[in-house]
């Protein structure tokens, strides 16, 4: 082989792996946004076709066909200029648009990210040889091997996830040897009080409000952000918690039956808070008893000394059988035979009141710069908890007057001459409806910027409709992210009758603040409720 065509094939590689590489780190990316889930991973790119087999990845079969119509040397020569011009120009293309797009969580390149890597360019690597060993010795052909390499530009997406099927056993025999050493330390730990918190929603902010009334009286260490797999919680553990704790707050998440009992058995909780049941997760969950089941697997794993609190005004959770003879501390606003009950909720620009009455009849007043009806149910919990634990009331009153905003969660911002209520993480039916009455609360224009809920298997369409219906008395401006992703709130909207000038809907986050921005009034409250990850991005 001519060096010159070897010189070029070189460069062609080049180009090639370039812009392969840009598109192996989008499916990563993807890949870390689907939580290393197969199955969740796999329905994204059932979602996302146009992303996952791009038709420009087509475009360098243009040289090929000028090196078959030119079969000489100069059409050779073309065709290579052709198929490494359009690789250059891809790439540059690929870099210049992903700099205009705004991504909220990007690629965190973990140990386990880096170890995907790895065995990946191993698999390019053996891809390429495959190739070669085709072309050159079956073929004869160095046409074979360009158009075998172009064909693997479709496979990127694909390549991620075998990856990850290769690093399997090495995942799984590190997670064993985390999760050992984490169950010893808190083997080694008894006097820790151990509390886990779980639910459909309310638990991270139930956890951070635990955490504030605690540390009245106790060094407590709670699990950072959302850290509530069982691999967070083993770092928490791992890293994090030192002898000198005498309280470590555990939230715990789940996808399945069986998640919530896993983290159990490394933190092996005394306390059990579960906050609500509900229509969450239902694309793994499958049912919502599969749901219930799964939240009540904290209160079933907690000893026969241990004490449950539980919201009794969520009917999944006041009608479970609960198989455990655990002490059971109830909670409500609406019921009124709990020994914990939530009373006089007043909101407004500053924040919230109300007050707290437990069964002998004592009432405790509270104010909080924390906004919502749920986040009363949540102090209700912290306040019950406490009282078990021995804090004094007057000390949680104090704690929860200076209990700063839960980022993301009903976090009030004053910016200007407007006040944003900041709802980006709240994704589910009850915390959506209460964020809104909440802004139908608000003395101004009161303008609500949301893509809508997702993970709500066949009840998806039908309670974001009705999320669209709702807004019709609480808002007086819409704006929703995303044509496809918002078409049930849209119908809701339509159905009520909501004036269509006062609806917008926008491409994607930024076009949804500039379309806020030019609608804002003095003294105007602006509700983001749910902020998608990037793996909805239409």
């Amino acid at each position: 082989m001519p060096i010159f065509t070897i010189i070029l094939l070189c460069l062609t590689i080049g180009a090639w792996g370039w812009y392969t590489a840009l598109c192996y780190l989008e499916s990563l990316h993807m890949f870390q946004q689907n939580i290393y889930n197969t199955g969740r991973y796999f329905g994204w790119m059932g979602g996302h076709l146009r992303k996952v087999l791009p038709l420009e990845d087509f475009a360098p079969y243009l040289g090929i066909v000028l090196m078959f119509v030119m079969p000489n040397v100069v059409g050779v020569y073309l065709g290579f200029g052709i198929i490494i011009a359009i690789y250059v120009v891809l790439a540059v293309l690929r870099i210049i648009l992903s700099r205009r797009i705004f991504v909220k969580k990007p690629l965190v390149f973990t140990p386990r990210v880096i170890r995907l890597v790895i065995t990946s360019v191993i698999i390019y690597v053996l891809m390429l040889v495959a190739a070669w060993t085709i072309s050159f010795l079956v073929t004869g052909e160095f046409v074979t091997f360009l158009i075998l390499i172009i064909i693997f530009n479709f496979l990127n997406y694909f390549i991620v996830w075998v990856a990850n099927a290769i690093n399997a056993p090495i995942e799984a025999a590190i997670r064993k040897r985390f999760v050992d050493d984490a169950k010893r330390k808190i083997e080694q730990m008894p006097e820790l009080r151990v509390i886990g918190i779980t639910g459909s929603y309310g638990k991270t902010t139930s956890k951070n409000i635990v955490n504030h009334l605690l540390s009245a009286k106790y060094y407590s260490l709670m699990t950072p952000a959302s850290f509530n797999t069982p691999m967070g919680l083993t770092i928490t553990i791992r890293e994090y918690l030192k002898p000198i704790h005498e309280v470590f707050i555990a939230e715990m998440g789940a996808y399945k039956l069986g998640e919530i009992k896993e983290l159990c058995d490394i933190a092996h909780p005394k306390y059990g808070i579960l906050t609500s049941i509900g229509p969450q997760h239902l694309d793994t969950f499958k049912t919502i008893e599969n749901v219930q089941k799964t939240k009540f697997e904290l209160i079933e794993a907690l000893p026969a000394d241990g004490v449950a609190f539980l919201n009794m005004d969520d009917k999944m959770i006041a009608g479970y059988q609960i198989q455990n003879t655990c002490r059971v501390v109830t909670l409500g606003i609406e019921e009124t035979d709990v020994d914990y009950r939530g009373e006089n909720i007043r909101f407004d620009k500053h924040g919230m009141t109300f007050d707290i009455r437990d069964r002998k009849g004592i009432i405790y007043h509270f104010r909080t710069k924390l906004m919502g009806t749920h986040n009363v149910a949540n102090f209700l919990a912290a306040f019950a908890l406490g009282i078990e634990l021995g804090v004094e009331p007057e000390a949680m009153q104090r704690a929860v007057g200076t209990m700063p905003a839960v980022e993301h969660r009903l976090e009030l911002k004053r910016q200007g001459d407007i006040t944003i209520i900041d709802d980006a993480f709240n994704a589910n039916p009850v915390g959506t409806k209460m964020a809104l009455e909440v802004l139908a609360q608000m003395d101004g224009k009161r303008i609500v910027i949301t893509p809508g809920m997702i993970e709500l298997g066949e009840q998806q369409y039908e309670l974001n409709k009705a999320y669209g219906m709702y807004m019709k008395d609480t808002t007086d401006f819409v704006i929703l992210v995303g044509e496809k992703q918002t078409q049930p709130i849209q119908d809701g909207l339509k159905e009520v009758e909501y004036p269509e000038v006062q609806i917008y809907v926008a491409r994607d986050l930024q076009d949804a603040l500039a379309k806020m921005r030019a609608e804002i009034e003095v003294n105007s409250y602006v509700l983001i409720a749910n902020d998608l990850p990037d793996s909805y991005n239409e």
